[in-house]
């Protein structure tokens, strides 16, 4: 396509290209004194360039779109020049910032997306699979001090070991129905880990 062979556009996908200023490019600006209600508005790439603006073409049409209007008028010039004898006049529409921010206020707000329920189980169980598999190596104070795995090996703390796994297991099936990942999460891994497997009928 004639447009990205243009130096100064990037193609960002099959019909979006920014066209850029090179950062290397960029002029340095001399400070000067402004008054408080005075804005500029820069926007950059990942690269540092500046974005002058954006081309897009919708349904057979090429739509450019910048923030000021000397921008305008040297991007129609730019697109002109590439897409001779394809494209025809430029028409130019201006939206100022007010109608900008009217615009996104009257637009419907998306709800968030929600991540199905087999993938937020799998989440949280790789998660509890993580907390329970460090603090089977921690101190508890339920079990005397001494981590689980300590006192599942212990003939003395091995019966308190046991309660304190079935009353994990009986709170967590307790948090819901079977959809609930909380509720619906196997301790079995852990009884198995811990050589106490036949402990816990």
């Amino acid at each position: 396509m004639a447009l990205a062979d243009e130096p100064g556009l990037h193609k960002e996908s099959a019909k979006l290209f920014n066209w850029v200023r090179d950062a290397a490019d960029e002029p340095k600006q001399k400070l000067s004194r402004q008054t408080d209600r005075a804005v500029t508005i820069t926007a950059t790439n990942g690269r540092g360039d500046t974005v002058l603006g954006s081309i897009e073409i919708k349904k057979g049409t090429v739509v450019l779109s910048t923030n000021s209007r000397k921008r305008a008028a040297r991007g129609e010039m730019l697109i002109a020049a590439a897409l001779r004898g394809l494209v025809g006049e430029p028409v130019r529409e201006e939206v100022t910032a007010d109608q900008l921010l009217m615009e996104r206020r009257s637009r419907p707000r998306k709800s968030p997306t929600q991540v199905p329920p087999e993938q937020a189980r799998a989440i949280i169980h790789a998660h509890l699979d993580q907390h329970y598999g460090k603090t089977l190596d921690e101190p508890l104070p339920a079990l005397g001090g001494i981590s689980p795995r300590e006192a599942a090996r212990s003939e003395v703390s091995r019966a308190k070991f046991v309660d304190w796994l079935k009353d994990m297991e009986n709170h967590a099936a307790k948090a819901g129905d079977s959809a609930d990942p909380m509720a619906s999460y196997d301790f079995g891994w852990i009884w198995s880990d811990l050589g106490v497997a036949e402990l816990r009928v």
